[in-house]
C-alpha cells in the first residue's frame, strides 16, 4: 500500500498485516506531525522536517510572532482527505441535515451528481489544516472578512490550505499586532474550492 503526499512524494507502507498497516499509518501521522509544506525559491511545494535544523531558522520556529512574519509570506498545509464520516459527522455536529449532503439518491439528481460536504465544513478543515505548518503566536482570531465558496467538496477529495499574508499592522498596546491573511482551499486538481480573508491577532516578542 502506498499513500501519495502533496507534491512529488509518497510514503511506502507495509501491506503484510493489518496490524503492520495500522503502524505504518500511525508512523505517518507522526511523520505528518513533524513536517510541513512551503513554497520554495522556485514556488514549488517542498516538505521541511521540523525535527531538523537549518539554514531555514525562521521556518523551524514553533511559532510565527508578529515581528516573524512579512507582507507576502506564503506556506502551504499538508493535506487531508475528506470522508463520509467526516460529512455525517459535521452534520450530527451542526444539525445541517440537508440531504445534498447525507443522502445519496437525492444528490444524484442535483448538479452535482453526487452528495458534496457543507460549505461550513470546508471552512472548519481550513482552519484546521493551518495547524500543520508552524502556528501563529496567536492571541485571538478577530473574524472573517470575506469567504467565497467556489467549488463543491466530494467524498474522496484530498485538500490542503494555502496561506498568504496580506497585511501586518501596529495596535495601541505594544505586545500584539493584527495579520491579514488570504487563505485558499485547495483540492488535489490544484482548483481553489474555497477562499477568503482571515484576521488574527499575534504576539509580539516584547513581553
Amino acid at each position: 500500500m502506498w499513500v501519495s503526499l502533496r507534491g512529488n512524494t509518497s510514503l511506502s507502507l507495509s501491506t503484510g498485516s493489518v496490524t503492520e498497516a495500522i503502524s505504518s499509518l500511525g508512523l505517518l501521522r507522526l511523520w505528518l506531525a513533524m513536517t510541513f509544506f512551503v513554497r520554495n525559491d522556485s514556488g514549488e511545494a517542498v516538505i521541511f522536517d521540523n525535527t531538523k535544523t537549518g539554514s531555514r531558522d525562521k521556518i523551524m520556529k514553533e511559532q510565527f510572532h508578529f515581528e516573524d512574519i512579512q507582507v507576502g509570506d506564503e506556506d502551504i498545509s499538508a493535506s487531508r482527505t475528506v470522508t463520509e464520516a467526516d460529512i455525517v459527522s459535521f452534520a450530527g455536529i451542526s444539525g445541517d441535515f440537508n440531504p445534498l449532503h447525507i443522502d445519496e439518491e437525492f444528490a444524484k439528481k442535483t448538479i452535482f451528481k453526487k452528495r458534496i460536504a457543507h460549505g461550513l465544513l470546508g471552512l472548519c478543515i481550513s482552519s484546521g489544516l493551518r495547524r500543520s505548518v508552524p502556528p501563529l503566536a496567536l492571541i485571538a482570531f478577530l473574524g472573517i472578512e470575506e469567504w467565497k465558496f467556489l467549488k463543491p467538496i466530494f467524498i474522496g477529495d484530498t485538500i490542503c490550505c494555502k496561506n498568504i499574508i496580506l497585511e501586518k499592522r501596529e495596535t495601541s498596546k505594544q505586545d500584539r499586532g493584527i495579520i491579514k491573511t488570504r487563505r485558499q482551499l485547495i483540492n488535489q486538481n490544484n482548483e481553489i474550492v474555497q477562499e477568503g480573508i482571515v484576521v488574527h491577532m499575534v504576539k509580539k516578542k516584547i513581553e
